[in-house]
C-alpha cells in the first residue's frame, strides 16, 4: 500500500517510532579495567566453558531493596582459573565485592585455538541481584528477553498513542539529540511537542514487528534491529499503512532497559 507524503510525515512523527541520538552521560561511569594485551580471537577460537559456578548472595545490610545488575570483567587463564576479576561501572561496594568474590571461585574449561593449546581469554558476565534476596545469571539470552520486553512496552505505548508512557521508556538526558526522517530535534521537549502534534487526527495506530534480532554490544548495552508493518486510521476514517525498519540501542539504567538511540525509517515512496 502506498503511503502519501503527507501521511509519511504523520507516520514518522506519530508512530513513536522516534529516531534518537542521545549522548551517554559521562558522570558516574568508570572506565573498564585494563587488561594485558591478548591475541585477537579468530574463527577458530573456542571460548571457555563454565564448569563450576558459585552464585553470590544478596549483600546483607545493603541499605536498599531494589534489583541491581553488576558486571564483572575477568581473564580465564590457560588452566581455566579466573584472574584479575573486577566490577565495572562502580556499583555499590557491597554488591561489587559480593559479585567479584563469587566469580573468582568459578572454574572453566579454558578457551583454545582449535587443534592448539589452551589460551587466555577475556570475559565479562552480568549478575542480577534481585530484591527478593536471590541472584540470577544474566547472559545473552536473558538480556535479549529483557530488551524485547522493553521494546514491547514502547510499542504498546505507541499503539495507545500514549506519548507520556512512550517517553518514560527513553533515557532522559539534557544531551538528547533526536533525528527523524532527516530532521534534527535538539531537545527532548521539542521532540515531544512534535510527536503530540503529529498524533492529532489519528484515531488508531497498529504497529507490529515481523522480525527482531538483539545483539549484545557491551555490558549494559544492546542493539535491536527489526522490520515490520504499521497501519493507522484517521479520525475521518481513511486508513494507511506500510512497512518500516528500525535499529534501536537500549542501555541499562538503574536495573531497567531503556531506549538510548534509534533510527526509524520508511521506504521511499514510489515515483
Amino acid at each position: 500500500m502506498k503511503t502519501p507524503s503527507l501521511l509519511r510525515r504523520v507516520l514518522t512523527t506519530a508512530l513513536p517510532l522516534l529516531v534518537l541520538g542521545l549522548a551517554l552521560p559521562s558522570a558516574g561511569a568508570a572506565e573498564p579495567v585494563p587488561f594485558p594485551q591478548l591475541p585477537e580471537p579468530d574463527n577458530d577460537h573456542a571460548p571457555p566453558k563454565l564448569l563450576k559456578r558459585v552464585d553470590p548472595r544478596y549483600p546483607a545490610g545493603a541499605g536498599e531493596t531494589k534489583d541491581r545488575r553488576v558486571y564483572v570483567a575477568f581473564l580465564v587463564d590457560a588452566a581455566g582459573k579466573v584472574r584479575n576479576a573486577s566490577a565495572l561501572f562502580t556499583p555499590p561496594p557491597a554488591f561489587a565485592n559480593a559479585a567479584v568474590a563469587a566469580v573468582e571461585q568459578w572454574v572453566f574449561e579454558p578457551g583454545r585455538i582449535r587443534n592448539g593449546p589452551p589460551v587466555w581469554t577475556q570475559m565479562t558476565v552480568e549478575l542480577w541481584f534481585k530484591s527478593d534476596g536471590t541472584v540470577s545469571p544474566s547472559g545473552p539470552d536473558s538480556v535479549e528477553a529483557a530488551v524485547l520486553a522493553a521494546s514491547a512496552a514502547l510499542t504498546a505505548a505507541a499503539n495507545r498513542l500514549d506519548t507520556d508512557a512512550f517517553f518514560a521508556g527513553i533515557v532522559d538526558s539534557d544531551e538528547t539529540r533526536i533525528i527523524q526522517d532527516g530532521k534534527l530535534f535538539k531537545t527532548r521537549a521539542e521532540t515531544m511537542a512534535a510527536v503530540r502534534q503529529g498524533s492529532q487526527g489519528i484515531a488508531r495506530l497498529d504497529r507490529r514487528f515481523d522480525d527482531q534480532r538483539v545483539t549484545v554490544l557491551a555490558p549494559g548495552m544492546a542493539l535491536l534491529t527489526a522490520n515490520g508493518t504499521s497501519a493507522l486510521t484517521l479520525q475521518d476514517g481513511r486508513a494507511f499503512g506500510g512497512p518500516f525498519a528500525v535499529s534501536l540501542v537500549f542501555v541499562l539504567r538503574d536495573g531497567r532497559w531503556m531506549l538510548f538511540h534509534g533510527h526509524f525509517s520508511l521506504p521511499n515512496p514510489a515515483p
